[in-house]
């Protein structure tokens, strides 16, 4: 098995033995030159090109062509270099954070954000491009980072491909992948032990497991699960393209991002509504393309299950059960949510608006997205009630599994979590200092790492040279004619 490990790619021999290392490492990392961001961005922006070099590998993780095919889509577009900075400005506030700036000019206090140290990211396998999102987090962030997939490479070799175009090595210095061994517990440990933050994928069982072995005072980052849902008003529970938007978002992945809904909440009492609309939606679900992956035995056993035991309570007046080849609508006139065993597997239940408190607060802390379907007037309304709930966003059926740079993860910024706010507060001899760094480190950039700004442009051109809109950098200017 091999193993990326700062450019090296080693044995499991040579990483039982560096495992004991990695306090060293770490204090090497944090106490020398810092990574400045716009080396990531330009490293990313030389991969991006290169990444379909990797599909092989994402087929391996067990991946069809069709998803494969969206996520190195997802893949160029998050690591883009207009995505990468928007994501900066707007999680950090500027492409360099860990500068100490002065924010207040009236006095001499500095404030930054600066690395953690070392940041262990445990992902999960059903998902491959989290742990190279979650690494290129953690070294915008400037951190040592330890990457515990569950593939088979692809993780590994995106990441020593991105820092193969760092000429600086940087990049590598702060990255260490550790592909699965039979000895992986104990070098889980060992990560796990020196971290100073954990960033874990994961069901409650994974993130228990992990919250206890590290060392006291270690922050624990848990992107766990979630339950998503939408919820549509009686002004648009019959509309067609709202259905079929909804229907998209339940198909598009096979429910298995958090995002994506489980369960349909209509703001009613009435159960005939319910039922009705339960109908209709099952023949607009039926409408979908066939699935890209079939469900795993377990999971065929798990959506069997759901689905009889529904069934049955049909004799109560309970429930009501619609389902297709590749599809299942399971009406309950019960308000309580309940998590669906995915795979086109989506319950529909009546909540009226004066419950929500009472029946999502309780699951607050699990609460992701609402696809929220609802005239103008009592749109800000509902939102407000929703997150007030404890939902962490909002949007419309159709977009449930969007999004965009620099979004709110769980409620929080990933950047913000992998980083510490410092300040420096001085006396009046730095009264005419704005920036508290050394000057010399604003010239370690590397040749490719061009600090203009990709969304700046500059016009140029005028009689006899017709004008011309650039990018990046300021054109060359035209030689005079003779």
């Amino acid at each position: 098995m091999r193993h990326f490990w700062q450019g090296e790619w080693i044995g499991d021999e040579a990483v039982t033995q560096r495992l004991h290392t990695l306090e060293d490492r770490t204090q090497q990392v944090v106490s020398g030159p810092r990574l400045h961001p716009l080396v990531v961005l330009a490293a990313a922006e030389a991969l991006v090109p290169r990444l379909e070099e990797h599909r092989a590998a994402l087929v391996a993780c067990g991946l069809d062509a069709v998803e494969a095919d969206d996520a190195l889509a997802a893949l160029r577009h998050a690591l883009s270099r207009p995505e990468l900075e928007r994501k900066l400005r707007h999680e950090l506030g500027d492409l360099d954070p860990a500068r100490l700036v002065r924010f207040d000019f009236r006095v001499p206090t500095y404030e930054a954000w600066v690395p953690l140290g070392l940041l262990a990211h445990v992902t999960a396998g059903s998902a491959p491009a989290t742990g190279v999102l979650s690494a290129v987090e953690g070294l915008l962030s400037g951190n040592l980072n330890v990457v515990t997939p569950e593939d088979a490479g692809f993780t590994a070799g995106v990441l020593a491909a991105l820092a193969a175009h760092d000429p600086s090595g940087q990049i590598a210095a702060r990255l260490v992948v550790l592909s699965p061994a039979s000895s992986s517990t104990d070098w889980m440990a060992a990560v796990l032990g020196a971290a100073d933050a954990v960033a874990v994928w994961g069901d409650e069982e994974a993130i228990t497991e992990v919250s206890a072995s590290v060392r006291p005072g270690t922050r624990v980052v848990d992107w766990g699960p979630k339950l998503s849902f939408a919820y549509l008003t009686r002004e648009l529970w019959s509309d067609v393209d709202t259905l079929h938007a909804l229907a998209a978002d339940v198909s598009h992945l096979e429910q298995q991002s958090p995002s994506s809904p489980q369960v349909i909440y209509l703001d009613t009492e009435d159960a005939r509504q319910v039922f009705a609309f339960a109908e209709r939606f099952a023949s607009v679900l039926e409408l979908t393309a066939p699935p890209t992956r079939e469900p795993s035995q377990a999971e065929w056993a798990e959506i069997t299950n759901t689905v009889v035991v529904t069934e049955l309570e049909e004799h109560l007046g309970y429930t009501k059960v619609h389902r297709g080849p590749h599809w299942r609508v399971l009406a309950d006139v019960r308000f309580a949510p309940r998590t669906s065993p995915l795979h086109r597997t989506v319950w529909v239940k009546p909540l009226p608006r004066k419950q929500i408190t009472s029946v999502l607060r309780p699951m607050r802390r699990y609460l992701q997205t609402v696809g929220l379907a609802a005239g103008r007037p009592d749109t800000a309304a509902l939102a407000r009630a929703f997150v007030s709930v404890g939902v962490h966003r909002i949007t419309t059926p159709g977009s449930m599994l969007g999004g965009y740079s620099g979004e709110p993860h769980d409620g929080v910024y990933a950047l913000q979590r992998y980083s510490n706010r410092v300040s420096v507060q001085l006396d009046d001899r730095f009264t005419g200092c704005a920036v508290l760094d050394d000057p010399a480190e604003s010239r370690r950039l590397p040749p490719d790492a061009d600090p203009v700004p990709a969304d700046l442009y500059f016009h140029s051109g005028g009689f006899p040279r017709p004008p011309e809109r650039t990018a990046g950098r300021p054109p060359a200017p035209a030689r005079p004619r003779a």
